[in-house]
């Protein structure tokens, strides 16, 4: 028994950082039912599923020399044998053999304890770390969703746009049709119809680019998946409150990081405890026989403690410095990420705010601009201002309406950053 990380050990699905509870709140079910479809069938979460079981199996490999060991073996000798003693007459030789062997280190200084409590811990660590993947993969699949449901949003906007200006086209073009109008006025609304057009092309094409990056991530084919329409952007959750030893514990790089650090700080002292007397039980069992019988000729029997006593050995003491290095090394890592960790949430709560309030002047700008708008046109419908201002007055509502919807993009993607840095 190895005691190393045993399947009961590992974290389970609907409790891991990066399942799919808790982005409800920017997407609703379709983006957990996004989420889920995921971490099911994507192969980015079976490649961090695999490096779990990679750690394990190195985890085994670093207690297994000091775990009871049992061999068995057997073999058949061919040759002859010259007795001088009786005259030097050669016989045949057909000999069977077999042993059995037995070792077991006794852990009298508890060097393998320090090695078990090292490898359970490396194990903890790779969890910690397919934990960070899944954030990592969870937060990219959310704001392509975000991306899509962004630019869905920004298309139809510009639909309602492109339709009003069609309908002032046609009135423009029955004015001209009667001699009432010049004929650039109609054809400088019709140019601006075609630019819209261009608008919703390419708006068309960056959604469509979304969709093939999610048909990846969920572990479809890209391109053969039916999207329909994007549901349309949520509201921005409220400002989630932030407590340092709350994120710390969360975070799972730092988590990955503390449990390399205790690792690196127990394999070190396995390391120094080589270096002791070794304290071993040996036991070994072997027979010959000219035939294959039950009949033995020769056997041998040994049951003894062995022990073992350094006085130099270069590969044990290569280990105990390369096994301090990697201490510090790994003391090292845990520091910079718990700065790195800090940096980034107070970086995305900067964001946040910043974006709260671009959002909110955005969106009074286009509700203002709308409003404009709108009496431009009863305006220029009895004749009071010229199509020019119309067209100018379209145009910058309609910039002040795709700002205000980029600028809730950016601060949903804000929030996404938020959550990713406070560990999901």
């Amino acid at each position: 028994m190895t005691g190393i990380a045993p399947e009961s050990q590992a974290p389970s699905a609907s409790g891991r950082t990066g399942s799919s509870n808790g982005w409800r709140e920017i997407g609703g079910t379709s983006l957990n039912a996004l989420v889920d479809e995921a971490l099911k069938n994507s192969p980015a979460i079976e490649v961090l599923a695999a490096r779990v079981e990679i750690a394990r199996a190195d985890a085994r490999l670093l207690t297994a020399a000091a775990q009871p060991s049992i061999a068995t073996g057997i073999a058949r000798q061919f040759g002859e044998r010259q007795e001088f003693e009786t005259g030097g007459e050669r016989t045949g030789v057909m000999r069977y053999s077999g042993d059995a062997r037995f070792a077991w280190e006794l852990d009298f200084w508890g060097r393998v304890r320090q090695l078990r409590e090292g490898a359970r811990l490396q194990v903890d660590a790779a969890f910690a770390d397919e934990d960070a993947g899944r954030l990592l993969f969870i937060s990219e699949i959310a704001r392509l969703d975000v991306s899509r449901r962004r630019l869905a949003s920004e298309e139809k906007v510009i639909a309602a746009t492109l339709a009003a200006n069609d309908e002032s086209v046609q009135r423009l073009r029955e004015k001209q049709s009667a001699g009432i109008i010049d004929d650039n006025l109609a054809d400088r609304q019709s140019a601006e119809g075609d630019a819209l057009q261009r608008d919703i092309a390419e708006l068309r094409r960056q959604r469509r680019l979304a969709e093939l990056a999610l048909d990846r991530l969920l572990g479809r084919d890209p391109g053969t998946s039916s999207w329909g329409r994007a549901p349309d952007m949520a509201e921005v959750p409220s400002l989630p409150k932030v407590v340092n030893t709350e994120l710390l514990a969360n975070r799972p790089d730092v988590r990955a990081a503390t449990a390399r650090v205790a690792s690196s700080w127990h394999l070190s002292k396995a390391a120094t405890l080589d270096l002791f007397p070794k304290l071993q039980f040996t036991g070994l069992a072997a027979g010959r026989s000219m035939r294959l019988s039950p009949s033995i000729d020769e056997w041998i029997a040994q049951v003894a403690p062995t022990l073992e006593i350094p006085i130099w050995d270069p590969v044990r003491h290569a280990n105990v410095s390369g096994s301090t290095a990697r201490a510090r090394l790994a003391a090292a890592e845990y520091r910079e990420k718990v700065l790195r960790a800090l940096e980034e949430t107070a970086g995305a709560l900067t964001n946040l705010s910043a974006h709260e309030e671009i959002q909110r002047s955005a969106d009074a700008s286009a509700a203002s601009l709308r409003a404009v708008y709108k009496r431009t046109r009863e305006k220029f419908s009895n004749g009071i201002v010229s199509q020019l201002e119309v067209l100018e007055d379209q145009r910058r509502a309609l910039a002040a309406e795709r700002s205000a919807l980029q600028a809730k993009e950016s601060r949903l993607a804000a929030w996404i950053d938020l959550k990713k840095a406070m560990g999901g």
